[in-house]
């Protein structure tokens, strides 16, 4: 399965980027060709009209229709020198250029020329002067070779309208490859997602069973210790003692797996944050700083006993991290209004989490400690999100952790937005 998803991951982008790589390797293929197409129908104008008026001198002098995008022409001799025409057209012509050439085509900035020699005889006329003709040889000399400039019209705006089209539908693979590409990354985020709920789901029933499962021998062990402790020789005593703690920490974490388990949150009820904290600091007996900022009045609704609950597992865990890291300060806990929100900050001089370790703090049985079960932050967000809050971490300034309860507030008499202290 994870093979399969691993090799889609990689296959996918890459036939889509093929295939995107082919469009885009199609569009200027076209662009191309038409630019090449154009500039043949280009190319067959000028030839269309050189030969147009090179049929007309024989018999009347051109009008302005018949020049209307011919900047020169001219007609010349065998020898290129110049008979009569009209506009940009040379003196005389290099015939054996020409004729190196067979008949020379260019394309300037605002114009074509072409030169091309004749097949037959074309006996020269005098021209009256009418639309700029003008004559320098005598009548009955052979017109061998012809010069045309011709206006490129609209030439130069096709061309720019295909590259054009060309870089837009360019960029429009290109982005379209971008979203295919957030599309794909966002649906394989959701089936890992998927998977590891499934993951989850099957671990918390199999969880949920051995909790329910281990209550009724740890209950016979706890009776077993006490008959040994009344049977047992003083200095074995310690060693029930061992066993009793082992049975207690297991038993905590058999009630604790069970609680995050726990579909239903438990009932909310209006809870004047700036008391209830209040009480809390009491249960620590000045080991923890508390400050709060709150307004007496300002409240939040909430279920006690498991805000309770969140907030001595941040208070004892930050007072785990500042032993841990051997720091003097105790942990501050500091209580503030943002935004319409009640936000209560719990900070330690620890160690703070490790980078690699960030986003898993909050996943269930993930931990770091030797001991620890993995549930501790996990309920206390899960308790915290029950009541329509976040908990969110952060480094402290200085060194140590951040953790950042915030609950939409019930009641809020004023909001004056503060930040916690470092």
């Amino acid at each position: 399965m994870g093979f399969r998803i691993d090799k889609e991951r990689v296959l996918y982008p890459l036939v889509s980027g093929l295939l995107v790589a082919a469009l885009v390797l199609t569009v200027w293929a076209l662009a191309l060709r038409e630019r090449r197409s154009k500039h043949t129908v280009l190319e067959f104008e000028a030839h269309r009209t050189i030969t147009a008026l090179v049929e007309l001198s024989r018999f009347a002098e051109p009008t302005g229709d018949d020049l209307r995008l011919v900047v020169g022409f001219g007609l010349y001799d065998a020898q290129g020198a110049f008979l009569y025409g009209s506009g940009s057209a040379p003196d005389s012509l290099d015939p054996a250029a020409v004729d190196q050439q067979q008949g020379g085509f260019s394309i300037g900035a605002d114009s074509v020329t072409m030169v091309r020699a004749l097949g037959g005889d074309l006996p020269g006329r005098r021209m009256s002067g009418m639309m700029g003709f003008r004559t320098r040889r005598p009548a009955g000399d052979e017109a061998l070779y012809a010069f045309l400039e011709y206006g490129l019209g609209t030439y130069r705006a096709e061309q720019a309208v295909i590259l054009g089209s060309a870089v837009l539908a360019t960029l429009a693979l290109v982005v379209l490859y971008a979203v295919i590409l957030r599309l794909f990354k966002s649906f394989s985020a959701y089936r890992d997602r998927e998977a590891r709920d499934r993951e989850l789901v099957e671990l918390g029933q199999a969880a949920r069973t051995i909790a329910h499962e281990i209550k009724n021998p740890l209950g016979i062990i706890r009776i077993q210790c006490g008959i040994l402790r009344k049977d047992v020789d003083r200095s074995r005593a310690p060693n029930v003692r061992v066993i009793e703690d082992e049975v207690d920490r297991l038993a905590a974490m058999a009630d604790r797996i069970r609680e995050y388990l726990r579909r239903e949150p438990g009932p909310q009820e209006p809870v004047a944050l700036s008391g209830f904290l209040t009480g809390l600091a009491e249960r620590y007996g000045g080991k923890v700083v508390f400050r709060d900022e709150l307004d007496p009045a300002a409240s939040v609704l909430a279920d006690p006993d498991a805000l309770r609950a969140a907030l001595d597992n941040l208070i004892t865990n930050a007072e785990d991290a500042r032993m841990r890291a051997g720091s003097d300060e105790a942990p501050f806990v500091v209580s503030r209004q943002h935004r319409g929100r009640l936000v209560v900050d719990v900070l330690d001089r620890g160690n703070g989490i490790a980078p690699e370790h960030r986003s898993r703090i909050f996943e269930p049985f993930f931990t770091t400690k030797e001991k620890g079960s993995g549930l501790g932050l996990a309920l206390a967000r899960k308790n915290v999100e029950s009541m329509g809050g976040t908990l969110a971490y952060a480094d402290r300034p200085g060194g140590g952790a951040v953790f950042t309860v915030s609950l939409p507030a019930a009641n809020v008499p004023g909001d004056a937005p503060s930040t916690a202290s470092g």
